[in-house]
């Protein structure tokens, strides 16, 4: 008899541990004007927040690169599209940085946003990108480049 319910006893206390795990506090970041902050957020919305902007994202480089052939012409795609979608950061609104998908709903960005916003996009039709600052002494600031790779090697952007 004891048997008998011992796998759904032991099914409920696995049902409770993960909702006491999913119910865990996390924190994400989001820089508002150079300011970090730190936001509070159960695990269970962390998770389906990362669920959601990834499948977006897979939704969004397939809209945008899906009738084309070759990586170099999707990656060229995605370049010319993040240029044409994502506009300089009008003076009067907030310098935001938090998440690349946020950059594409704002439509608005900073240089490192729009950086974000292709160099993600360019990883999720396979190739390998990423972006980084170029500091110099001799010039205000600093810009930045990306990097993907197509059949011949690296490429800056």
């Amino acid at each position: 008899m004891k048997k008998r319910y011992l796998i759904p006893t032991i099914v409920i206390l696995l049902f409770l541990c993960s909702i006491a795990l999913l119910n865990k506090k996390v924190t994400i970041l989001q820089g508002v004007h150079g300011k970090v902050s730190r936001i509070t957020l159960p695990l269970y919305l962390k998770v389906l927040n990362f669920y959601d902007s990834h499948l977006n994202y897979k939704w969004l480089a397939n809209q945008i690169t899906g009738h084309l052939d070759t990586k170099e012409d999707k990656i060229l795609r995605l370049f010319h599209w993040t240029y044409e979608t994502i506009k300089r950061r009008p003076k009067s609104l907030p310098n935001m940085d938090s998440h690349p998908w946020d950059v594409y709903v704002r439509r608005y960005g900073g240089s490192d946003n729009f950086h974000d916003l292709f160099t993600t996009l360019c990883n999720y039709i396979g190739a390998d990108a990423f972006f980084t600052p170029l500091y110099s002494k001799d010039i205000s600031g600093h810009a930045k480049l990306s990097f993907v790779r197509i059949k011949r090697g690296w490429v800056v952007f």
